[in-house]
């Protein structure tokens, strides 16, 4: 296994972690790494800089659903509580957990300064120290394809909901898309190695339901206020 690891605004250092080693064996930085100046230098920094928003715009969105099934329970509630706080409970808190936890499933932002310490060891006893740890964040990078799939399953349990609840709080339309999404993405995630093209099938439909879904509860929330006016 390997990842591309920035070191700071300086460096980028590749990490190797060959899949029979013991932890700590492989983290070699090549020659490369310990160059300075010139255009060399340059070109790590913008890969170190387009890893890190990288892994921002894969991390910050993840409030969104959370915020989204939160606003979908309140609105289910009082006639689906018991479907709407199971699909709350399998769609936000994975979401949540992916916050809580620091990787992406395509690197963290922890192994930059892992990196770096990495680079400024001056022993291989604390080379090894470094290694070991970014090779436990690596290997925590399954953790987010076990979360989506929970979270697929959410969407499907609160689509349900929505399609089965008063037909006056979300349009038939957006309930059944859900439907379609999250059952889609339960395959999805579950063979997002073996077949990989269903996941950007999913990916475009999760973001349309995501979005319909938002402008329902904010036409929802502004019928609700004109009601009470």
């Amino acid at each position: 296994m390997e990842a591309a690891l920035p070191v700071g605004g300086d460096s980028f250092c590749p990490l190797r972690v060959p899949a029979d080693s013991r932890p700590g064996a492989g983290f070699p930085c090549t020659s490369a790494c310990a160059r300075r100046g010139g255009k060399p230098r340059i070109h790590r920094r913008q890969q170190g800089a387009n890893y890190v928003a990288e892994q921002i715009l894969w991390i910050l969105p993840n409030i969104l659903p959370v915020l989204a099934f939160t606003a979908l329970f309140v609105a289910l509630a009082p006639a689906q509580r018991s479907l709407a706080l199971i699909a709350l409970i399998f769609g936000a808190l994975p979401w949540a957990l992916i916050l809580a936890v620091p990787v992406s499933s395509r690197g963290s932002l922890n192994l930059i300064y892992l990196s770096d310490r990495y680079l400024e060891a001056g022993t291989e006893e604390e080379r090894r120290v470094f290694a070991t740890a970014a090779e436990a964040i690596l290997a925590e990078n399954n953790t987010p394809a076990i979360v989506g799939t929970l979270s697929a399953f959410g969407i499907l349990l609160m689509a349900v909901a929505m399609a089965t609840g008063p037909r006056a709080l979300f349009p038939q339309w957006i309930a059944w898309l859900g439907v379609a999404t999250g059952a889609l993405g339960v395959v999805s995630e579950i063979l997002r190695h073996a077949v990989p093209e269903f996941y950007w099938g999913y990916g475009i439909l999760l973001w349309v339901w995501f979005v319909a879904t938002g402008f329902a509860l904010i036409r929802l929330s502004g019928h609700r206020t004109d009601g009470k006016s």
